[in-house]
């Protein structure tokens, strides 16, 4: 686990040097991804409706090549983050979906450092033992039993909760911090409409 806390804080800084993703995907530019094949530029026509992650847009000739194209984010798509472990609490933006990626990060080692039963405290809090709870309830665990902060909990329940429904699905967050591959299998969401 500590591995994995060094590769977080590493990834963190490597955060605020790059800042550039894929227009197609959201794919943050890294060493993994540089020279990997793009997952969704793989038709020739991009439909009219797609922005795109991107304030910069490719030529029509570069869709359909399975290439990432790298470029700054739409400023839509940026939040403001606040790195918890710099004694001057030094803020930088990145992408929502990054911000995500770096909650959870956090999750995995709050969890696994208090051994938290995340079933089980979610489980107590789930009257009809469906699998989700309402967002006041998810609010509650989320600062008192997993001391994430305010802006922590608001962009974690956008993201279990993009349609603004109330409902918290806590087995979907299970999921994401169980195996950090499931986030990569989500749609990136857009949450501009929402604040």
């Amino acid at each position: 686990m500590a591995e994995w806390a060094k590769l977080t804080d590493k990834f963190a800084a490597q955060l605020k040097k790059y800042q550039l993703i894929c227009f197609y995907c959201g794919s943050v530019l890294d060493d993994g991804t540089v020279n990997a094949k793009c997952k969704v530029n793989n038709v020739q026509a991009v439909p009219d409706d797609f922005k795109g992650y991107t304030q910069e847009v490719p030529a029509k000739s570069y869709h359909g090549n399975v290439r990432h194209y790298f470029a700054k984010p739409r400023e839509e798509l940026f939040r403001t983050y606040y790195d918890p472990e710099a004694k001057d609490k030094i803020a930088f933006k990145t992408p929502f979906h990054i911000t995500i990626e770096l909650i959870l990060s956090k999750l995995r080692k709050f969890i696994s450092d208090n051994r938290v039963d995340l079933h089980k405290v979610f489980l107590d809090h789930d009257k009809n033992k469906l699998g989700t709870v309402n967002s006041i309830i998810f609010s509650f665990i989320a600062f008192e039993i997993l001391r994430l902060d305010q802006g922590e909990i608001t962009q974690l329940s956008r993201f279990l909760d993009p349609a603004g429904t109330n409902s918290i699905n806590y087995i979907e967050l299970e999921k994401l911090i169980a195996d950090p591959k499931y986030f990569e299998s989500i749609p990136i969401r857009e949450f501009g409409a929402n604040e």
